[in-house]
């Protein structure tokens, strides 16, 4: 798991709805914040095989956050792009 990964999850988890979808939409550096929870949230995905609820949780807000506006599948392709450099 990525280092500070419970707090990315419970500082995201606190804010507000509106503020979530800022949070997801920001720029610079909250682009780099929004980017480290999509990264722990494929983390937990691929890594936690033994609890079944945190994967579907983890799931479950991935596409939350793809179905609530499309155009964050950015944010999965870039992640993808700099995973596929450091290869």
């Amino acid at each position: 798991m990525p280092q500070n990964s419970l707090k990315c999850l419970n500082d995201f988890e606190a804010m507000k709805e509106n503020a979530q979808r800022d949070f997801l939409d920001g720029a610079g550096a909250q682009n780099q914040k929004t980017m480290e929870l999509i990264r722990v949230l494929f983390s937990i995905v691929s890594n936690v095989k033994g609890d079944k609820e945190m994967s579907l949780y983890a799931l479950a807000l991935i596409n939350g956050i793809l179905e609530d506006k499309r155009t964050r599948i950015r944010l999965l392709v870039s992640i993808q792009s700099s995973a596929n450099r450091d290869r």
